[in-house]
């Protein structure tokens, strides 16, 4: 039931992922329980797609047509059914039966028992049916993408690549952490995980990162209160460390909240160097003024301004031509970071391609006042999607004459090891 309650809220427009840890640590479950019930949320989220085709062919009904309290019900069901060994089918079906009647009566149960009872008398319904879907309706159905990003994406990546990424971003993210150097050495850092028993693997990306084996609470990892470590993907600093930032750089990190980039560039300017971090979004503001509290910064300055805003930048001391480097990590479509936001696939539309993109093209371009001579700038998402990396970045190169591209790279994940997707392009001041 407990499930059902998060697959709702999902199916009704809330983003349960972010919080689902903590709301199932909170819960009265017990730790099997919890295992399960987070198993079963965050994969049925991943999988709508795949679980709606399901039902539609084993209900002959039209997806929409059925209250949403049954297709959350439906969803856990054939989950459970198709992708889960441990749970028997029988104790599916009775659960999935129960639960819809008591969310949605004696009718919805006798349904729900119908639709799946039939999925276990006929398997070969779901065979026949797949086979008559045209290939990439086949990976949409296989890897639970809608078609039309499949299709959007086919235009740019062949058919080894294209299913290689929607693999990608099904499978379970790793929580890396990133050792923050100011605090204690990597070496220090990975004796205390050992002393605490905690299983870890060298990041095979970044030599400051560990992927940490296994379920953990962050805060109960050795080191957090001290400020030994920040949770960041190896992506992030990858894009970071193509803009040498050297002791003593004044920044600007332009779109900072939550915080991990900032962190970073304030450990590598060091205590004579500043950073100083804007943001629109004040509840996130404070997320990172916690970050940097617990991480024992001194060298950064928060702002809570709009990017796009140049009046509003400048009212906050942000003075024009003054830092050696400018970051802006955009606001994006997510889409190179869907292992971990799976609503983003369902909550994405095709026009917000071109909404980011103008967006975007404000922010670099506002950006680019505040980049001293010589200076650099880096604009980086974590998008691969070309609308919003590529042509912003020529977008922008065409009208600021001032600056030279130095570097555009997409990240586009396909092994398991692989970090998270993204882009980044570095522009200098000429």
């Amino acid at each position: 039931m407990f499930a059902y309650h998060l697959l709702h809220e999902a199916a009704t427009g809330s983003i349960v992922t972010d919080s689902l840890g903590d709301r199932i640590a909170e819960s009265q479950l017990n730790e099997p329980d919890r295992r399960l019930a987070y198993d079963i949320v965050i994969n049925c989220i991943r999988r709508r797609l795949t679980l709606d085709y399901l039902i539609h062919w084993y209900s002959n009904r039209d997806i929409d047509s059925i209250d949403l309290p049954v297709r959350a019900v439906l969803w856990i069901g054939f989950y459970q059914l198709r992708y889960m060994d441990k749970i028997p089918p029988h104790a599916a079906v009775s659960e999935s039966v129960e639960t819809a009647k008591q969310v949605a009566g004696k009718g919805a149960s006798g349904f729900v028992n119908a639709i799946l009872r039939n999925c276990l008398r006929s398997p070969q319904t779901a065979e026949d049916r797949y086979s008559q879907l045209q290939s990439l309706e086949k990976l949409a159905f296989r890897e639970s993408h809608p078609l039309w990003l499949i299709e959007r994406w086919s235009g740019s990546m062949d058919a080894d690549k294209l299913e290689a990424f929607c693999e990608f971003n099904n499978r379970k993210p790793p929580l890396v952490v990133r050792v923050h150097t100011a605090n204690i050495s990597v070496c220090a850092f990975a004796e205390q995980l050992s002393n605490c028993g905690v299983y870890y693997e060298k990041s095979p990306v970044h030599p400051d990162c560990f992927r940490i084996v296994g379920s953990y609470n962050v805060e109960h990892l050795p080191g957090y209160a001290d400020g030994w470590f920040a949770v960041q993907d190896e992506t992030t600093l990858r894009v970071i460390d193509r803009i040498d930032v050297r002791t003593g750089h004044s920044i600007l990190d332009m779109c900072a909240a939550p915080g991990g980039k900032t962190a970073y560039l304030a450990q590598q300017t060091g205590i004579t160097g500043r950073v100083v971090a804007a943001d629109s979004n004040k509840r996130r503001m404070r997320q990172l003024a916690d970050t940097i509290s617990r991480l024992r910064m001194q060298n950064v300055t928060t702002v809570v301004a709009d990017g796009t805003d140049y009046d509003a930048l400048t009212k906050q001391s942000i003075m024009p031509g003054s830092f050696d480097r400018v970051v802006v990590d955009a606001p994006c479509s997510n889409t190179g970071v869907l292992r971990k936001r799976p609503e983003a696939r369902w909550r994405l539309c095709t026009d917000d391609f071109a909404r980011l993109a103008d967006l975007q093209k404000k922010l670099l371009n506002n950006a680019a006042e505040f980049v001293n001579k010589d200076g650099i700038l880096l604009y980086s998402t974590c998008s691969i999607d070309r609308e919003e990396n590529e042509a912003v970045a020529d977008s922008f190169i065409s009208i600021n004459r001032s600056f030279e591209i130095l570097e555009r790279t997409t990240f586009l994940p396909a092994q398991p090891t692989d970090p998270d997707g993204g882009f980044c392009a570095v522009f200098r001041k000429i």
